[in-house]
């Protein structure tokens, strides 16, 4: 591919491959049951106990489970001790150390708390942290966090260095704070992260997602010059992550097996919609990683196959990842952290029931590949929050190709769930041999009666949205371009031939009912999957653009997303916008063939439409026009001889 200007025709460019295995498990489409996100505020409702032997008992090691005790089991409380809550005090516990005030130094006193908001590096200077029950010591070492206020934000504890002699580690360039820092039982350097703070700009609805970041809440630093802020009171806006005992206690032995265990550990965590799934895996992935005193080189393998609410996936994919402990984003990083994709498969829509059988071809596919490597680490799957009808499917599929060893079941109020779910007595694995899974069940924390406007604001459908902006601003040096992408540099692709485009695939219709005048309307402005391929498929090329008679994915390779800018049909050329960090994996090869595939997958409105004023009413908008009809304008009014009620035949 190759940039050019929107007014400016080139010489066209090229566009992957991959096999997909002929031996998938198929479901059927033909389901009763109804969009997954309705049924997130019924997930109690959904819950049937079984009539044969329960597929899981309650976790409860002291036998006492006080079902009205919420204090001790909310995840996304609101509430935290308001003496222990650190209030910034410039030139007492508070500090900047850069010219720009992009680094700052926070003091703090024993078991004092710190909300962060935003998006920032941290590193302990002196003493100790806890974060998220883990302890880390004063160190060298710089650790990333985002925070976004979408998601309850853990706060950062005061602790002891935890070691032989307490060091510093502040640098000889900042010894003057030397004397004033001694009084503090911890001190942290806080210094900005990445730009992506700076996306609410194209996006107004989630312009306060990363928190107050635009007002001025830090003494002494002015408007716009970092991307985090500290929250100096409790507020509607911020939910407090606190982790109850009970799920401390799990996460704590589940450690201790981590630790201990000479084979591989799988582990699956069932439950509903915002019943804490993400929010476990999250907090055990970082307990594994991080409770050692010196980091290892351990990579836990992280299997997302959820495509509504992902943690690493690109918008609207499955994927296989590895994480690793000195490069693990902390925090909800909202799939932009650090970490290795190895597999891919784009689905072109947020829920499974769209295309059932894809979906379960792309998971089947996937799980092979990844069991074909026979890893014997520790790796974590994460499924949809969907307990019944379809979902039901993909549980007990994902149980039977992925074979856990350890299954945690969040519940509320300790119900049971649907006797649907199959668990095996036991699995067979190469790495194993027979073993018999670990079965929990967990209270997932109770669902907030009443959340603020302000949180509303931050549905699932939003988050998604947000995440398909950051995937196309997106730099190599994992930065965010903050220019609509109306206003950037297409590149140009061939369409036809025996390189470039070679086929165009439309998951939602079918290729023998397209009329070739609709194909060009219905690329333009959207966005599409690229596949790498190594043939040319069947295909008609009516319109001169080469529609897929039969796509079944086979020989191909999704390398990322793309979005149209436009086609010409006379040059044969089509212009399309590529995210900047996938473009050397798109360029690797002279006289590539690409596969496009169209699916469900939304265009935000900020990148053909700002809302910056770059657009004036009398500007020749692509996509949009600003024309209106007047009124009763070609308006056919029709009366319809219809009985109306009253009326009686006589």
């Amino acid at each position: 591919m190759e940039e050019v200007d929107q007014a400016k025709i080139g010489e066209p460019q090229v566009l992957l491959r991959t096999g997909m295995s002929d031996d998938i498990f198929k479901y059927s489409s033909n389901s009763d049951s109804d969009d997954s996100d309705a049924e997130q505020k019924q997930s109690a409702k959904l819950i049937k106990k079984p009539s044969e032997t329960p597929v899981v008992e309650i976790y409860d090691e002291d036998g006492d489970d006080d079902e009205n005790d919420d204090e001790t089991r909310t995840l996304g409380s609101s509430e935290i001790c308001q003496g222990q809550l650190f209030s910034p005090v410039y030139g007492l516990n508070f500090f900047t150390i850069s010219g720009d005030c992009s680094e700052i130094l926070i003091c703090l006193k024993k078991n004092q708390h710190v909300l962060l908001c935003g998006q920032f590096n941290m590193q302990v200077v002196k003493g100790g942290i806890t974060y998220n029950n883990v302890h880390y010591n004063c160190s060298w070492r710089k650790w990333e966090l985002s925070h976004p206020i979408c998601n309850a934000i853990s706060p950062i504890v005061a602790s002891f260095y935890a070691g032989w002699e307490s060091k510093s580690f502040l640098g000889e360039k900042y010894q003057r704070f030397k004397e004033q820092l001694e009084i503090y039982e911890c001190v942290l350097r806080i210094s900005s992260g990445c730009n992506i703070t700076e996306l609410t700009k194209l996006s107004p609805d989630l312009r306060d997602i990363w928190g107050p970041l635009n007002s001025c809440l830090l003494p002494g630093i002015a408007k716009d010059q970092l991307t985090f802020n500290i929250i100096t009171q409790p507020s509607e806006c911020v939910r407090v992550l606190n982790i109850s005992d009970e799920w401390s206690r799990i996460i704590d032995e589940m450690h201790i097996f981590h630790t201990n265990s000479s084979q591989d550990m799988r582990v699956m965590v069932i439950g509903g919609k915002n019943s804490g799934k993400s929010t476990l895996m999250r907090l055990l992935i970082q307990k594994f990683l991080h409770s050692g005193k010196d980091f290892s080189d351990e990579v836990i393998h992280y299997l997302d196959i959820d495509p509504g609410q992902p943690e690493y996936s690109s918008p609207e994919c499955i994927s296989w990842n590895k994480v690793d402990a000195k490069s693990l984003t902390l925090g909800q990083h909202l799939c932009q952290g650090k970490f290795t994709t190895v597999k891919q498969h784009f689905l072109g829509s947020s829920s499974p029931q769209d295309w059932p059988e894809s979906y379960s071809n792309a998971v089947e596919s996937m799980l092979k590949l990844w069991q074909e490597e026979n890893f014997m680490g520790t790796s974590f799957i994460n499924i949809p929050g969907w307990i019944k009808g379809f979902g039901i499917r993909i549980i007990n599929h994902a149980l039977e190709r992925f074979k856990p060893t350890h299954i945690i079941f969040l519940s509320h109020n300790g119900l049971q769930f649907s006797s649907e779910i199959i668990v095996p007595d036991t699995f067979t694995t190469i790495q194993r041999s027979t073993y018999k899974p670990v079965v929990m069940q967990i209270h997932s924390p109770p669902v907030e009666k009443h959340i603020s406007h302000a949180l509303q604001r931050f549905n699932a459908a939003k988050i998604r949205q947000f995440k398909i902006t950051a995937y196309f601003h997106k730099t190599f040096d994992r930065n965010f371009l903050i220019t609509p992408l109306v206003m950037q540099k297409p590149r140009k692709i061939s369409i036809g031939g025996s390189s470039g485009i070679v086929g165009v695939h439309f998951l939602q219709t079918l290729a023998c009912s397209l009329h070739h005048g609709d194909i060009k309307l219905s690329l333009e402005g959207t966005i599409v999957a690229l596949h790498r391929t190594g043939s040319v498929p069947d295909v008609f090329s009516e319109g001169s653009v080469p529609v897929i008679k039969d796509f079944q994915g086979n020989n191909t390779e999704f390398v990322g997303l793309g979005l149209i800018h436009s086609i010409d049909l006379e040059q044969l050329t089509m212009y399309i916008f590529v995210p900047d960090f996938i473009v050397n994996a798109i360029m690797e090869t002279e006289n590539d063939k690409w596969i496009i595939v169209r699916g469900k997958t939304e265009t935000p409105i900020c990148e053909i439409y700002p809302t910056n004023g770059i657009f004036k009413s009398e500007a020749n908008i692509p996509y949009l026009s600003l024309f209106q009809k007047k009124r009763h304008e070609h308006v056919w009014k029709v009366r319809k001889n219809v009985m109306r009620r009253g009326q009686r035949m006589k």
